[in-house]
């Protein structure tokens, strides 16, 4: 996990957000039916390739910090009917 991506988590685990590491592919995902959010801390590129993970899982919501985001992915994750979330926490 990154740096940046390890300061978001401990900041959300120590507000009492329940929160879990996504392995490198979200189809591994355990059980995807208990994941209301993947907050992206990743590339553009590779937020694309989790968007398409997330509607194939029934993942409806995605959390964008800074740099994750771009005009394609968001309009790749509101057309497939996610609710998209920008900001930093």
């Amino acid at each position: 996990m990154t740096r940046c991506a390890n300061a978001l988590c401990n900041a959300k685990w120590n507000r009492g957000c329940a929160l879990c590491s996504v392995p490198p592919c979200c189809r591994e995902i355990p059980d995807p039916g208990s994941v209301d959010c993947i907050d992206l801390v990743v590339n553009p590129t590779m937020g694309l390739t989790i968007v398409d993970d997330c509607e194939a899982l029934g993942i409806h919501n995605i959390f964008i910090q800074p740099g994750a985001g771009s005009p394609e992915l968001i309009d790749a994750a509101r057309g497939k009917g996610m609710g998209v979330h920008e900001g930093r926490d």
